[in-house]
């Protein structure tokens, strides 16, 4: 257990790094997490599952350093998103679920035809994980299209570059630092 975990309060607040009983912190306006869950290690969430009473998981898409990505279906609408969530075993390491909070704060303040529409973030109280509920896109990754196709011509490779240089513009001139750059 942390120095922070020794403090008193059954619940953890990610953004300002306090513990308190209360679900909400009162200052940041964001879920807090049972102690209990901080300290659980199973990584990886059913099929089925519903997440944030709205997110089902229909299936793992990929897996990254913090995390997982899901595919998902937002029951109330229909609509299918892609769900990030952070990986229990790093829910101890404050820093970096302080950072998964941030991030969907700033994400979801952005609205750019090459950012990914963040819809909503939040703490599934069953689970015990942040999720992160996002634009589900459709397609094929960088690697996937320079293995069918070979390398791209300078104008593709332009094109690229172009639409994400316009992204990183927008999001800097919103004093957002993107970090989370996918082919």
């Amino acid at each position: 257990m942390t120095e922070a975990q020794n403090k008193s309060g059954a619940r953890y607040c990610p953004i300002c790094e306090n513990w308190m009983d209360d679900e909400v912190c009162p200052t940041d306006q964001v879920p807090t997490i049972r102690r209990e869950i901080l300290e659980e290690q199973s990584n990886f969430i059913p099929e089925g599952t519903i997440l944030g009473g709205r997110y089902e998981i229909k299936r793992l898409i990929g897996v990254g350093g913090m995390g997982a990505v899901y595919l998902g279906n937002q029951t109330n609408i229909h609509r299918r998103v892609a769900i990030k969530t952070l990986k229990k075993e790093l829910m101890s390491n404050e820093r970096l679920l302080k950072r998964f909070y941030r991030e969907a704060r700033a994400a979801a303040a952005l609205d750019h035809p090459n950012i990914v529409k963040v819809y909503d973030f939040g703490l599934d109280s069953e689970q015990g994980c942040p999720y992160i509920a996002m634009e589900y896109l459709e397609g094929q990754s960088l690697e996937q299209v320079l293995t069918e196709n070979g390398p791209l011509t300078e104008a593709a490779i332009i094109h690229v570059a172009s639409a994400i240089a316009r992204a990183l513009t927008d999001a800097h001139n919103q004093e957002t630092v993107h970090r989370d750059l996918k082919p």
